[in-house]
This record gives structure tokens, C-alpha cells and sequence, in this order.
């Protein structure tokens, strides 16, 4: 049975930037148009149970559920395209930071399928409302800083101090995320339509915000994190484990040590930037 109405698929996250790895979960939704002559809850419907055989075959193809619900086949995530423009526009007219603390990762979308132009026209409406409301881009930048790269003031490592993961630091959260959020607002700042980080923070040394030398350093800084996450779930598949983004920074050479402490450092100073040019600090969370 064919789609009762044309439809799109989306992306967010790490698969709206095309940058996800061998650690990952979904992160998808879909939009439908609406027809008069339809019933919108029978169109919904549909999709529901389409988007749940999508979900499913994911999964068996090594792709877990999200665990937080963000899928096509949650009823919230499977609305029609002035459902989904509504909900945008209101993150950004009426920012919560809490709400956006959730939703940033929604900024982030990019269409697997369209069978409308509805995600084009969408995110050109969303980059010029988001020109106009100057709170929504300072929640957002201070969102950005919530995760600090894990180095102490004289640049020791700062690692979890109990727990299953004691010795160890999170590669992702304290290393790429603060990259990406930070390039996803400034990118959104500056109606840069890129979706990916690196393609996001070449633009915005294009730009002028952060100059050539230190475009170089930070893609350099983003890529040698990168470089240690990848080689930490290879690692653990080879023995048979469940990868995850926490490192032993005893477990590297000295040489790798130091750059990836040199790594951490080229982060901190792009949180800087955010902190400096949205004043974040007469932001109360």
C-alpha cells in the first residue's frame, strides 16, 4: 500500500551531521503533509506502523533504539510538516532552557528522504527567525558550555573518581560534543546552513569569527579526539566488548597524552569564544 500523502524522513544528532560512529544509537522522525480530502490521524496512523517496520529493521542492522525516544515511531516525533515548523518556532520565540537543553540536537536535522521541499523551506524560516531572538541564541550558547573539557587548572586530566568508569574520561561528551555544540551555535548565529562540524567550523573561520590559526588547531584538536574514539571501539569489538567512549589516559604514550591534553585545551579556548560573544554569564540556567 503506497503512502497516503507525500512524506520526508529526518536525521538529528550525530546522523544529521553524518558524523556518527561505531558507538551509536537513532536519532530520526518523520513529516507528512496533510490533504483535505484525508483524515490527518489514518495518514498518522500509517506512518506510525511504517516508521515502526523502519525503526525495527535498523535495529537488526546493528542500530539500537533511541534510548531517550527520539524515533518516527514515537507518536511525538511522527507529525505533520505545520506541527513540526510550530514546535521549532516555538523553541525559538519561546526559548526554555531546560526544553532547549533536550531539543538542540533537533537544530541538527537533515533529510534522509523528502518527498516534499518542506526541510529546505523549513530551515531557511528557522535561520531567519532565529536572527531575531537574541535570548534564544544566548540559551543555546550557554547550552553549548554545559560539558567542560576534563582538564584541571595546572592541565591535568580530570577523571571520574568512582563508578564503572572510574580513571576514565568521556571522549564524547567532554572532548566532541562541546565542538559540535559550539559550532551549531555559531553556525546558527550566523545562518551557516552546514550540518556537519567540520564543514560548520570551516565556515565560520571563512567568516572571520575564529582565525586561520586557530581554525588549524581546532580541526586538529577535533580530529585526533575522534581519531582516539574510533580506536577505542575498534579495540573493544576486537575483544569482543560493547565500545564506549571512555578512555584511560594511562593507557596512552606520552606523546599522545600531550596532545591530547594540547586537544582539550584548543576546546576550552572555542568555549571561550562562546562564552565572550553571546555574554553567557548574564544568562541565569
Amino acid at each position: 500500500m503506497p503512502p497516503p500523502v507525500p512524506y520526508g524522513w529526518l536525521a538529528f544528532g550525530s546522523e544529521g551531521r553524518k558524523e556518527q560512529t561505531l558507538h551509536t544509537d537513532q536519532d530520526n522522525a518523520l513529516f507528512f503533509s496533510v490533504d483535505t480530502d484525508l483524515n490527518e490521524d489514518e495518514s498518522k496512523s500509517w506512518f506510525l506502523t511504517f516508521s515502526e517496520q523502519v525503526v525495527e529493521s535498523l535495529v537488526q542492522s546493528g542500530i539500537p533504539r533511541c534510548p531517550g525516544g527520539i524515533m518516527a515511531s514515537n507518536p511525538q516525533w511522527c507529525q505533520p510538516e505545520e506541527r513540526w515548523e510550530a514546535r521549532f518556532m516555538g523553541w525559538i520565540t519561546e526559548p526554555n532552557p531546560d526544553t532547549l537543553l533536550k531539543a538542540s540536537i533537533f537544530f541538527d536535522f537533515r533529510p534522509i528522504y523528502s518527498g516534499t521541499e518542506f526541510p529546505y523551506i523549513l530551515r531557511e524560516r528557522l535561520l531567519r527567525a532565529i536572527r531575531k531572538s537574541r535570548l534564544f541564541m544566548r540559551f543555546m550558547a550557554k547550552i553549548a558550555l554545559t560539558n567542560r573539557p576534563p582538564l584541571g587548572l595546572l592541565k591535568q586530566f580530570v577523571v571520574e573518581k568512582s563508578g564503572e568508569h572510574k580513571n576514565k574520561l568521556d571522549l564524547k561528551m567532554r572532548g566532541l560534543t562541546p565542538v559540535a555544540d559550539a559550532a551549531r551555535v555559531l553556525s546558527l548565529s550566523l545562518g551557516i546552513t552546514a550540518q556537519n562540524t567540520f564543514d560548520r567550523i570551516a565556515e565560520i573561520n571563512q567568516r572571520g569569527i575564529i582565525d586561520d590559526g586557530f581554525y588549524t588547531n581546532l580541526r586538529e584538536a577535533y580530529e585526533f579526539i575522534v581519531y582516539l574514539q574510533i580506536t577505542r571501539h575498534l579495540d573493544a569489538l576486537a575483544k569482543g566488548e560493547e565500545p564506549n567512549n571512555f578512555l584511560d589516559p594511562a593507557s596512552l604514550n606520552s606523546l599522545q597524552r600531550k596532545m591530547l591534553k594540547e586537544s582539550f585545551a584548543v576546546v576550552r579556548r572555542l568555549q571561550e569564544t562562546i562564552e565572550f560573544r553571546f555574554q553567557t554569564r548574564v544568562v541565569e540556567m
